[in-house]
C-alpha cells in the first residue's frame, strides 16, 4: 500500500514541477480543435449551398474522421515535448544526484516519470475532445456515431503519441545532452526512413532493372515510418457515400485496425528499451554526449555510413548521375560526419580524428556497398527467376496500344500500372525466354551526351530501336517482383519473342479495359471518328452496345505486334464508362466538378473489318476521306530558321501559310496524321514529322456559306511524307 501511494504522490508531485505542460498543451487544442470546429460550424451555416452534406455528418466523418490526421501531428509534436520536459533531469548532475538519494526504486521512480507524461497529453486532449462533443450537442449535430469516432479519434492520437513518447524518453536515456537528446530522437524516430529512402534510391540509381510499382511500403520499425503508413491509410479509409439528398466521404475507421498491434508493440518495445537504459544508466553520465561508452562504435556506424551514401546520392542527383560525383560526395561526408561523430562524442575538436580504428571499419563498410551497387556483385540485373518458381507473370510493353486508364475509385492511373496489376500470363515460353534474354543482354538507352559527336548518336540511334518492358514475376506465397528490361526491336530474336508476348490471349485481355468492363457500366453514348469526322451514337439497348464490342474484340484478338508497328490507326472508337458509384468529396471552387462517366477511346485499325462494317451500318464510315471540294483553305503553321550576314546567330521567325489550292489541299489532307491516333504507336516520333511545321487549321465551306473550323493544333504530318512545296516553303 505504502508503494501504492508513493507511486501516485510522484505523479502529483511530478504534475506540480510541471503543471506549465498540461495547461500549454490544452490551450493550443482548444484552439486548434474547439475554436476550429465553431468556425467551421459557422461557416456551414453561412454557406450551406457549398456543402453537400450536413453539419451532423461533418462533425462524424471529416472532424472526427479525416481530421485524425491533425490529432495524428499533434499528438507526435506532444510526445517530444512531454518526454523531453519529464526526463530532461537526467542531463544535470545535481539533479540525477537529489534524484537517486531519494528512497525510490529507479523503476518506481521511471514508471510514475513515464505514466505522468502521457497523462499531461491525454487529460487536455480527452477534455478539448468532450468540449467539441458538447458544442455539438449546443448545435444538435451530436449522434452516437460522432461519439464512436471520437472514442476512435483520440485512440489512434493516443497510440501515435505512445510510439514516439517511448522512443523520445529512449533518446533522453541514452545521452546525457539537451541538444544531442533532441537530435537522437530525431534520428530514431525517422531512422527507418531514412533506410528506406536511401536504399530506394540506390537501387534506382545503379540497377538498370529496378522500378517501383504501387505503394511502397516504408520501413516502419521507427515511428515516423509507421506514422506514414498509417496517414496514408487514413486517405484508404474514406469511402464514397450518396443518400438521395447528400453524398460524402464516410469514414471508416475498421480500415485502420491492423495499425493496432504494430503501434502497441513498438511503444511497448521502446518502453522496455527506455526502462533498461534507465535502470543501467550511470549516475555520471550527465552532461556526457552518451550515457554507455560501449554505444558509440555502433551508433557512429548506423550514423555515418548512411549519412555518407545519402550526400553521396545528392551529389549524383544534382550532377546528373555522375558515379565519380557519387563517390566524392560520399567519401567528402564521411570523412567530415566521422569527425564531427568523434567531437560530439568527446566535447573536444582536437578528437576529431582520434579513433581512427572506427573510422577504417566505417570506410570498409561503406567501400563494401558501393562496391556492390556499382558493380551488381549480388546480381540483380541479371537475376530471373526459374520457370519452376513462376506461379504467373504480369507485363507490360511500354508505349504499345496505350489507352486511358482509370481505377476502381475512378482515378487516372498509368497504362503501365493498370496492365501489371490485370496480365496475367502463364505457361508462355516466349515471357521468360524474352526476360532472359533482356537480362543477359543488359541494354540501356543513351543520348546525345553519351557520344562524342552528333553523327555517333544518329548511326546509334539507327542501328537500334530501344524499348521498354516490365515484367511482374508472381512467386509463391503471393509475392511479386518487378524488372524493367530495355529490348531492341530491330534484333530478329527480340522482335520474334515479343510478338509472341503480344499474341498471347491473356495479354490482349488484360491490357484492353472494356473488356474487362462490366456491360453495364458502358452506358450513354459511343463515339466513332476518324482523322476527319466523328459521329456520336446513342445505341439503347445493351444488345446493340453489346455486338460492337464483341466486333471489335473479334478484329483486336487478330492484331499482331507488326500491325501496330507498320500500320497507322484510321480512327479511334469511344465508349462511355459511367461512375455513378464515385460522388464528390465536397464542394469547391478549387476542384473540378464529379463527372458520372468518362470516355475509353480505343484504336480502330484498317484490318478492323468486323469493326468497320459494323459501324459502316450505324452510319458512319471510317474509310471516308475528306472532301476537299467543301474546303475553303488549309493553314499551316511553322518556322523557318534566318542567319544574319553579319554572322550573328540564327533567328527563327514564326509564320502561318494559307493553301487554297484543291491539289494542295488533297496531297496535304493525304500526308496528315494526328497526336490522338499516333499515340497508339511503338514508337509515337516516327510518325510525327514537326522539326519546320506541324499544326494545321481546315477550314469547311458549307454550302449555306456557315464555316466550321477544326482543332488547329490536332493535327501533323507524317514523318517522310509532307509534301514537297510544304517542306520547300518552311525552309
Amino acid at each position: 500500500m505504502t508503494s501504492k501511494n508513493l507511486f501516485f504522490k510522484l505523479i502529483k508531485q511530478d504534475w506540480k514541477k510541471r503543471i506549465w505542460c498540461p495547461i500549454i498543451i490544452f490551450i493550443v487544442y482548444f484552439i486548434a480543435m474547439d475554436i476550429s470546429l465553431l468556425m467551421r460550424l459557422d461557416t456551414m451555416r453561412q454557406y450551406s449551398d457549398r456543402y453537400s452534406y450536413t453539419s451532423a455528418i461533418f462533425l462524424e466523418h471529416y472532424f472526427f474522421g479525416s481530421g485524425v490526421e491533425g490529432a495524428i501531428v499533434g499528438g507526435c509534436l506532444t510526445a517530444i515535448l512531454c518526454a523531453v520536459s519529464g526526463f530532461c533531469w537526467l542531463h544535470s548532475k545535481t539533479q540525477v544526484d537529489a534524484y537517486n538519494s531519494m528512497p525510490v526504486k529507479r523503476t518506481l521512480m521511471f514508471a510514475s516519470k513515464f505514466l505522468s507524461g502521457i497523462l499531461q497529453f491525454l487529460v487536455p486532449f480527452m477534455l478539448n475532445i468532450a468540449i467539441c462533443l458538447l458544442i455539438g450537442a449546443a448545435n444538435g449535430i451530436f449522434t452516437m456515431q460522432a461519439l464512436a469516432n471520437a472514442v476512435c479519434y483520440a485512440f489512434y492520437a493516443l497510440l501515435c503519441f505512445l510510439a514516439v513518447y517511448s522512443v523520445t524518453v529512449m533518446a533522453v536515456s541514452l545521452t546525457g545532452n539537451m541538444i544531442i537528446s533532441l537530435i537522437a530522437a530525431g534520428v530514431l524516430l525517422s531512422y527507418s526512413v531514412i533506410i528506406f529512402v536511401i536504399k530506394e534510391n540506390l537501387f534506382n540509381e545503379f540497377f538498370m532493372t529496378c522500378i517501383s510499382m504501387g505503394e511502397q511500403k516504408v520501413y516502419s520499425f521507427s515511428p515516423l515510418g509507421l506514422i506514414g503508413r498509417l496517414m496514408n491509410a487514413v486517405n484508404g479509409s474514406k469511402i464514397s457515400y450518396r443518400t438521395a439528398e447528400v453524398s460524402y466521404k464516410a469514414f471508416n475507421y475498421g480500415a485502420l485496425g491492423g495499425f493496432v498491434l504494430p503501434f502497441i508493440l513498438q511503444a511497448f518495445n521502446y518502453g522496455a528499451l527506455s526502462l533498461l537504459f534507465y535502470v543501467k544508466r550511470p549516475s555520471e553520465a550527465a552532461g556526457r554526449a552518451i550515457a554507455f561508452r560501449r554505444a558509440e562504435p555502433v551508433i557512429k556506424t548506423l550514423i555515418v555510413i548512411p549519412a555518407s551514401l545519402l550526400i553521396g546520392l545528392c551529389f549524383m542527383e544534382i550532377i546528373e548521375g555522375s558515379f565519380g560525383w557519387f563517390v566524392f560526395g560520399t567519401f567528402l561526408c564521411f570523412v567530415i560526419m566521422s569527425a564531427v561523430m568523434e567531437i560530439i562524442f568527446h566535447f573536444d575538436i582536437r578528437a576529431a580524428f582520434k579513433n581512427k580504428r572506427h573510422m577504417l571499419f566505417n570506410a570498409a563498410c561503406t567501400a563494401l556497398i558501393v562496391i556492390i551497387f556499382k558493380y551488381d556483385v549480388l546480381g540483380y540485373d541479371t537475376y530471373v527467376p526459374l520457370d519452376t518458381q513462376l506461379e504467373g507473370c504480369a507485363v507490360s510493353i511500354d508505349g504499345l496500344l496505350d489507352c486511358d486508364y482509370r481505377d476502381e475509385d475512378g482515378h487516372y492511373t498509368s497504362a503501365r500500372e493498370y496492365r501489371l496489376k490485370n496480365v496475367n500470363l502463364k505457361d508462355n515460353a516466349a515471357v521468360m525466354e524474352l526476360a532472359r534474354k533482356a537480362a543477359a543482354q543488359k541494354l540501356q538507352v543513351k543520348d546525345s551526351s553519351d557520344f562524342d559527336t552528333y553523327e555517333m548518336y544518329e548511326e546509334y540511334a539507327r542501328d537500334s530501336e530501344f524499348h521498354s518492358i516490365v515484367l511482374g514475376y508472381k512467386l509463391a506465397r503471393g509475392k511479386t517482383i518487378y524488372r524493367q528490361y530495355i529490348i531492341d526491336l530491330n534484333d530478329a530474336d527480340t522482335h520474334r519473342l515479343l510478338s509472341e508476348v503480344f499474341a498471347d490471349e491473356d495479354y490482349k485481355l488484360g491490357i484492353t479495359p472494356i473488356f474487362n468492363e462490366d456491360i453495364s457500366n458502358v452506358v450513354g453514348e459511343t463515339y466513332l471518328s476518324n482523322l476527319f469526322y466523328n459521329m456520336k451514337l446513342d445505341l439503347g439497348e445493351e444488345e446493340k452496345r453489346r455486338q460492337l464490342i464483341e466486333a471489335y474484340r473479334q478484329d483486336y484478338m487478330q492484331l499482331t505486334l507488326d500491325d501496330i508497328m507498320n500500320t497507322m490507326p484510321i480512327g479511334k472508337l469511344g465508349f462511355e464508362i459511367g461512375m455513378e458509384h464515385l460522388v464528390d468529396v465536397e464542394y469547391s471552387w478549387m476542384t473540378p466538378y464529379y463527372e458520372d462517366e468518362y470516355r475509353q477511346n480505343y484504336p480502330v485499325y484498317p484490318q478492323f473489318t468486323n469493326t468497320i462494317s459494323l459501324a459502316k451500318s450505324y452510319g458512319f464510315d471510317y474509310n471516308k476521306e475528306l472532301d476537299v471540294e467543301n474546303v475553303e483553305y488549309i493553314e499551316v503553321s511553322g518556322y523557318k530558321s534566318t542567319t544574319h550576314g553579319d554572322g550573328a546567330d540564327a533567328q527563327t521567325d514564326s509564320f502561318t501559310i494559307t493553301y487554297t489550292d484543291k491539289e494542295q489541299i488533297r496531297q496535304i489532307s493525304e500526308a496528315l496524321t494526328d497526336s490522338s491516333l499516333a499515340q497508339w504507336s511503338h514508337d509515337y516520333n516516327s510518325y510525327i514529322y514537326n522539326d519546320k511545321c506541324s499544326a494545321i487549321m481546315i477550314e469547311y465551306k458549307h454550302d449555306n456559306n456557315d464555316k466550321v473550323s477544326f482543332n488547329y493544333t490536332s493535327y501533323y504530318f507524317i514523318k517522310d511524307e509532307t509534301p514537297e512545296f510544304v517542306v520547300d516553303d518552311f525552309k
